[in-house]
């Protein structure tokens, strides 16, 4: 179901993989930080070592799940299920390492549509049966994982969910189903010289719902807003009933139930497809980086910036640790030691290239 499987043990691509051996400076650099013993890192565990609780869900259930997804839309082995246990924060990553693994799901669903989903959820919910909506598995606040471990669980993934619906190029308005991942989004509309502009740092493993349940933001926020400011409606269905919620005019009456759902992380329901603001591809993206003295520096270079009426459309102020982590990875120092407080700014700027090329000047002064 997907062509290219992503890591169960952290970020990135199975296929994908950069030796920590093969970093000397970094190696170097996390040894003094972190006060390492000599040795091997910690090494990522045998699948085939961990072992899970069995299912509790009966082959009467199974059969309902089967009957309403498919034999492709279901999976039980211990992989999928231990690949559906946790989020890829630092925590999560070395619990996979040492343990505890939380308790995993009692099954993974592959739902294809949305009366797919409406019929899951109003099984499990003569069942008791709790369900876990998941994107791209990349929450780092554990927002997949398993509540309450007296009651069977079933995770829903969202990822055969993945295709554009509709394009208005006019009202410059795109809906998609939720499972859609950032790269494939981009995509579809660049075909059409379209953008939405989110690029959360998780971009190329998270999806569009992943995106709205967590109320996430992204590296050109500045320029185009966070999504609760792109997204212009959703569906969300829960064991009550499909709920289609639109933006509402700032000035209307009543309760913004699109702001409801918006960083509800599952809790009432599971987004199936959503409708986003886009907006015209960028004629030109310019990028610079600047080294300051310390972090109040780079501080007082983006004040400046906003106050000249050329605030970046994209700004990372790193500090000093995160600043050296960034120069080991790229293999240079530049004679900056433990005790270095210089900071590294990356500042972009898109649209018209004259208007790139002006507010970029003006930020460089």
């Amino acid at each position: 179901m997907q062509a290219r499987p992503a890591k169960w043990w952290g970020w990135g691509f199975e296929d994908r993989t950069v030796p920590l051996e093969s970093k000397p400076a970094l190696l170097s650099l996390l040894n003094h930080a972190l006060e390492l013993s000599p040795g091997d890192p910690l090494r990522v565990p045998d699948p085939a070592g961990i072992r899970l609780p069995p299912s509790r869900l009966s082959s009467a259930d199974l059969a309902v799940f089967r009957k309403i997804v498919g034999e492709e839309g279901i999976a039980w082995s211990e992989s999928d299920r231990l690949n559906h246990s946790v989020g890829r924060s630092y925590r999560d990553l070395v619990r996979l390492r040492l343990g505890p693994i939380p308790p995993p799901p009692d099954l993974v669903l592959f739902p294809e549509a949305d009366e797919e989903v409406r019929q899951l959820l109003e099984f499990c919910s003569e069942r008791e049966v709790r369900v876990i909506p998941f994107g791209g598995g990349t929450s780092v606040v554990g927002g997949i994982e398993v509540v309450d471990p007296a009651h069977p669980h079933i995770t829903l993934d969202l990822r055969r969910m993945r295709r554009i619906l509709a394009i208005d190029e006019v009202s410059l308005l795109a809906t998609a189903q939720a499972g859609i991942r950032g790269p494939l989004l981009e995509e579809e509309l660049l075909a059409k010289k379209l953008t939405c502009g989110h690029f959360p740092q998780s971009f190329e493993f998270s999806t569009l719902g992943g995106w709205i349940a967590a109320r996430s933001s992204g590296a050109m926020s500045n320029r185009y807003g966070k999504i609760e400011d792109i997204v212009a409606g959703l569906r969300l269905i829960a064991p009550s009933g499909v709920y289609d919620v639109e933006a509402r005019p700032r000035h209307a009456m009543g309760p913004d139930l699109l702001g409801l759902a918006v960083g509800s992380e599952g809790a009432l329901g599971v987004i199936t497809q959503a409708t986003v603001r886009v907006h015209r591809a960028p004629e030109a993206r310019a990028f610079e980086s600047f080294l300051f003295r310390g972090f109040h520096d780079g501080l007082e270079a983006l004040r400046a910036m906003v106050q000249d009426g050329v605030p970046p459309d994209m700004a990372y102020l790193m500090d000093a640790g995160e600043t050296r982590v960034a120069d080991a990875t790229a293999g240079e120092s530049g004679g900056r030691g433990p005790g270095s407080e210089e900071s590294l700014l990356l500042i972009g700027y898109e649209g018209g290239r004259s208007v790139v090329r002006e507010h970029l000047g003006i930020g460089k002064r």
